[in-house]
């Protein structure tokens, strides 16, 4: 609920930041939820091996990191903004 309002303010801010928000926080889940759980299993009983879901999730949630830094800059760019 509290992601949904600051969602919803964001909107009326500034559609970027409500987009950028909206695919942070996507793929964090995705990465998360469909990666980590469900495929990595997978991934170590075809390749016998715990590194090959390390290997194949550590990027994804690099991204995700990357993701939310990057929208914390903007973040806090449209703060400035909005001061003016």
């Amino acid at each position: 609920m509290t992601v949904s309002r600051a969602i919803v303010e964001m909107v009326s801010r500034g559609k970027e930041m409500a987009m950028a928000m909206g695919y942070r926080n996507g793929y964090w889940r995705a990465s998360v939820s469909s990666l980590s759980f469900r495929l990595s299993p997978w991934l170590a009983e075809k390749f016998d091996t715990v590194q090959a879901p390390v290997i194949f999730c550590c990027p994804a949630l690099c991204i995700a990191t990357d993701m939310h830094i990057v929208y914390c800059f903007m973040d806090k760019a449209l703060d400035k903004d909005i001061r003016r």
